[in-house]
């Protein structure tokens, strides 16, 4: 032996990190890899041997490496899921109020008739679950999808649903008063005798909704999109309508008494025999609208364009005309004439 080197007949010098003890009488030779430490000692076996222990030391490297980066991924994905809160059953007729369920998948799920009151929903998607006569009063919505959802007959009195999608849902019979759905996207949606008193749709879309029959007393739809939608009997009295655009709509027999229209966009709607007494009118564009046998009791039209529009069998009374008079002041009492 000279230094670290140790020289066996019939052996060759092998990579420094490995080390070589010579055991008995019979000369045998035991070998492990030095994978730490500051030893230089040398293993001397068998060249193909050697060859064969380097690779194996290698691959147990890369292995050891490749395990240790992994770990994190591999406990991150296989995490279980956020556990349900204690007594919340996702089934019909189950119990989940105030349960936080937000971003959870629930698309498609039938959940008929739960009650999720105060339950947290934000981004929660809920696309085509089956939430029919559900309980969602308070709830938070906001962000979630509820894509075709079925929604018929469900208490979301008081829910917080700004920004949610419910394109093409069924809301019919649905209570909604006091709702936050501003910027919500309820493009086709069915709202069919939906109760939303005072509830808050400014900015949302409702392109072609179906809101027959619906009580929208007193919402707010400023700026709201309800272009094509169908709004036939539907109360809007008191309703904040300012700078909407109702563009194409059917408003037939819908009460606008004491709404305010003002900057609202009626151009070429259908509004046969509408109530507009006491609305604010200044500055709307009817354009091409029917409005034959509308009631302009007390309505202020100051400003409003009508180029196109039927007024036939409409009824002027003390209603301020487009460029200023008083209905009143004509004989027979009029605004044909004056701006319109």
């Amino acid at each position: 032996m000279t230094g670290n080197r140790t020289e066996l007949a019939g052996y060759s010098h092998c990579s420094a990190g490995w080390a070589a003890v010579t055991k008995g009488s019979g000369g045998t030779t035991l070998f492990w890899p030095i994978l730490v430490g500051s030893w230089h000692a040398v293993v001397c076996v068998p060249s193909a041997v050697g060859e064969v222990v380097a690779l194996v030391r290698r691959l147990a490297l890369i292995v050891l490496g490749t395990a240790i980066l992994a770990a994190p991924l591999v406990a991150a994905g296989s995490a279980p899921a956020a556990r349900l809160p204690k007594g919340c059953v996702l089934k019909p007729h189950g119990k989940c109020a105030k349960a936080n369920l937000a971003g959870r998948k629930l698309s498609g799920m039938n959940l008929t008739g739960i009650n999720l009151s105060g339950a947290r929903l934000t981004r929660a998607n809920l696309a085509f679950a089956d939430l029919a006569g559900a309980k969602l009063a308070s709830a938070t919505l906001s962000g979630a999808n509820l894509l075709g959802a079925n929604l018929a007959e469900a208490n979301l009195n008081g829910v917080r649903a700004s920004g949610a999608n419910l394109r093409g849902s069924i809301l019919t019979g649905a209570a909604l008063t006091n709702g936050n759905l501003t910027n919500g996207n309820l493009h086709g949606a069915y709202l069919s005798g939906a109760f939303l008193y005072r509830a808050n749709l400014s900015a949302a879309d409702l392109r072609t909704a179906d809101l027959t029959f619906a009580n929208l007393s007193g919402a707010n739809l400023a700026a709201a999109i309800v272009n094509d939608a169908d709004l036939a009997n539907a109360d809007l009295s008191n309703a904040n309508l300012s700078g909407a655009s109702f563009i194409g709509a059917f408003l037939s027999l819908a009460d606008f008494s004491r709404a305010d229209l003002s900057g609202a966009n009626l151009s070429y709607a259908d509004a046969a025999a509408v109530t507009l007494s006491g609305a604010n009118l200044s500055s709307a564009n009817l354009s091409g609208a029917d409005l034959h046998l509308a009631a302009f009791t007390d309505t202020n039209l100051t400003g409003a364009s009508a180029p196109g529009a039927v007024f036939g069998g409409a009824v002027f009374l003390n209603a301020t005309c487009p460029d200023g008079t008083n209905s009143s002041s004509q004989h027979p009492q009029t605004c044909i004439g004056h701006g319109i």
